[in-house]
């Protein structure tokens, strides 16, 4: 703001002056919302959510922050123009050299390793390397590949395996597992996480469309200026991933989420992945929603319903899920919970307990299943809790420790990977779920 003022000051035409000072408004906003959701200044990731599904959402989900940030935005006018009115005889008396002076004062400032100037320069580079590069082969010779060592889509051959389920659990982090941080909120999870084997994963995105795409593609979550709309337009893809090798092998393959399939371009993500999508609108009018969409215990009980009907397919099959009542800024409680978590009030905590509890009653009706014992199930973090200690309270006790993501999964030799101590980052998960399998 301090920058746009003088810079607004230094320019003496009413009609630049005008464009230069609705130019600082957008950005001034824009860096606001990178602020509350992200707790960074506008980077790439944050510009890659900004497509019409997400705007939707913040103007749902999010109205009273929004109304919050634009008063804040109003108050921040006011006070300067009263502080003009005030000090403008004052400030006209100066040596223009001396407004010159901080004026490049407050932009070196901008551009310091924390600044907001910096933080975008540095989303243009990343967004110019992604568009320039529009041949594949030039794209991984960037990213330091040989391209003869890589395969494309076309080129995969695979066999069928073992039946997979995938849980992306939204937000929800290594932390909550940590007993000394929270009151055993998530008991299920850590029986899993000593029975079966346990990977600590870096973050390494900020989104669940970036972590999702990663995940399955092992690529980094650079689509170029299109951001997550690029998904809603793909007709076609060339990079191999778990679906679409899944898909060579001939397996039935499924994804259910609780938010719109719009959202993020997710559906259509998936969709040229080889699956049979389910969001928001697919399901039955009868369950109640939150401000995404389906709530995480209906979402599990199509899960289970979605899961026998594969089963009695003579085909392997592929059944991806991902939650949402975690989501920041402070959870989507569910009040038909109540009785099955001991957390009282109806916070994050709850949320996270909730989510604990309709996992360990969701693995075991797995369990149940006659094909669980050809089943290799795959429990993930998708992504670490958003936003910052004053919009999100959870962060304060999650802060007390170093945040990680996690993966857990009953498949007990995975080759390569047997050093369970071994940090993960994305470009790992797509080969460990596919050894897996």
């Amino acid at each position: 703001m301090l920058l746009g003022f003088l810079l607004i000051y230094i320019v003496k035409n009413k009609y630049i002056r005008f464009i230069l000072t609705v130019i600082f408004e957008f950005f001034f906003f824009l860096d606001l919302t990178a602020i509350f959701t992200k707790a960074t200044h506008i980077d790439y990731a944050f510009i890659s959510n900004i497509e019409k599904s997400i705007i939707k959402i913040m103007f749902t989900v999010f109205l009273k922050q929004v109304i919050l940030m634009i008063l804040f935005i109003i108050l921040c006018n006011y006070l300067i123009i009263k502080l003009w009115k005030k000090y403008k005889d004052r400030l006209e008396k100066w040596n223009i050299k001396y407004i010159y002076l901080i004026f490049l004062i407050v932009l070196g400032i901008n551009f310091s390793k924390f600044g907001v100037a910096n933080s975008i320069y540095k989303t243009a580079d990343q967004t110019v390397f992604v568009s320039e590069n529009t041949n594949i082969d030039e794209n991984l010779r960037a990213l330091g590949i040989n391209p003869k060592d890589y395969v494309l889509k076309n080129d995969i051959t695979a066999e069928p395996g073992k039946n997979v389920v995938i849980i992306y659990l939204e937000s929800l982090e290594k932390n909550y597992l940590d007993n000394e941080l929270f009151d055993n909120i998530t008991p299920n999870l850590n029986k899993l996480k000593d029975e079966w084997t346990f990977y600590d994963y870096q973050d390494n995105v900020n989104g669940t469309m970036m972590a999702m795409f990663s995940t399955q593609t092992g690529l980094p979550p650079w689509y170029g200026p299109g951001g997550n709309a690029t998904f809603q337009n793909m007709t076609k893809t060339k990079f191999p991933s778990i679906g679409v090798v899944l898909e060579k092998a001939g397996y039935n393959q499924v994804f259910m989420n609780g938010a719109s399939l719009s959202y993020a371009g997710k559906g259509n993500f998936f969709k040229q992945q080889g699956y049979e999508c389910y969001g928001n609108e697919e399901y039955d009018k009868k369950y109640s929603r939150n401000g995404w969409g389906l709530r995480d215990k209906d979402l599990f009980e199509e899960a289970k319903k979605k899961y026998i009907e594969l089963s009695k397919k003579n085909k392997p099959f592929n059944l991806t899920l991902l939650t949402v009542d975690t989501h920041f800024p402070k959870g989507l409680p569910d009040s038909r919970m109540e009785k099955l978590v001991k957390t009282k009030e109806k916070n994050m905590e709850y949320c996270v307990e909730a989510n604990d509890y309709l996992i360990g009653n969701f693995i075991g009706f797995l369990k149940e299943q006659p094909n669980y014992k050809n089943t290799v199930v795959y429990i993930l973090s998708d992504h670490r809790v958003m936003g910052n200690e004053t919009n999100t309270p959870i962060t304060k006790k999650l802060n007390k420790k170093p945040r990680e993501l996690f993966l857990i999964t009953n498949q007990k030799n995975i080759p390569e990977y047997e050093n369970t101590n071994e940090k993960l980052y994305f470009y790992n998960i797509p080969k460990i779920i596919l050894n897996g399998i």
